[in-house]
């Protein structure tokens, strides 16, 4: 951010800090809403063409919830991952 937004934004009475702190927590929550659109999608996909139901696919969002975990926990990364699944599985992701 330059000076002269710097300036705009302690005359409109937000401080630098601030600014961090909104721009943080929106990150978070496109992240957050990012994944539950995804888990939402994946879980429809599972229960219409494989005929998952309730309890299969809370097994599976929980389970991909503690992959998440793990992977902010740095127990995990989305790299190992790809390795895996283009070793294993043939599967490459770009």
């Amino acid at each position: 951010m330059n000076r002269a937004t710097r300036r705009r934004l302690e005359r409109a009475g937000i401080a630098p800090e601030d600014l961090e702190s909104i721009y943080v927590r929106a990150k978070k929550e496109g992240i957050k809403d990012a994944v539950e659109g995804f888990s939402i999608a994946t879980a429809m996909v599972l229960r219409d063409n494989w005929g998952f139901g309730r309890v299969r696919l809370e097994r599976f969002l929980r389970q991909v919830g503690e992959m998440f975990e793990d992977m902010e926990n740095g127990y995990l990364s989305i790299d190992d991952c790809k390795e895996a699944l283009t070793k294993e599985c043939n599967i490459e992701f770009d």
